[in-house]
């Protein structure tokens, strides 16, 4: 597949901290060479995302015409509590249906995770109310017997 006119650029944009030689994106740069572009940060500790987002700018800018696929990765943001768990199920999962693709694999275990997630919720939803029409239930038969319920004022 040719180009015609400049090739796509690849613009890396590290989040938190940089990253490292060893980093998926470090190698995505070399293997692109002088068409990848990576965004340098004044300090990668500290994520400001108006900062951040201006030197994104800035280095788009020095490329004018150019036509852009980016590599970001969190950009400084946190990734929620569950995902480092999420992904140490899914490589093993991964690994387990090592027929499938590591895509097909990742949509098909997101899958699962999410009707086990609603089918959880709906049970414990489902004993929450029985257990609430249960107790009201045992509340009206106590309001009737005892005058001092709490709920004999209503």
């Amino acid at each position: 597949m040719g180009f015609k006119g400049d090739p796509v650029r690849l613009l890396v944009i590290p989040g938190l901290n940089d990253s490292g030689p060893a980093h998926w994106q470090s190698w995505l740069q070399a293997h692109f060479g002088r068409h990848a572009v990576r965004v340098e940060q004044d300090d990668w500790a500290s994520a400001d995302l108006t900062r951040w987002s201006q030197r994104i700018e800035m280095t788009l800018a020095r490329y004018p015409g150019s036509r852009w696929v980016a590599a970001a990765h969190s950009f400084g943001i946190p990734h929620p509590p569950g995902t480092p768990v999420f992904v140490i199920a899914l490589k093993a999962w991964a690994e387990l249906l090592g027929f499938l693709s590591f895509a097909r694999a990742t949509n098909l275990f997101s899958a699962v995770c999410t009707a086990s997630a609603v089918s959880v919720s709906t049970t414990r939803k489902a004993f929450r109310l029985d257990w609430l029409s249960s107790m009201a239930s045992s509340e009206r038969r106590t309001s009737s017997l005892d005058v001092t319920s709490p709920l004999a004022s209503w």
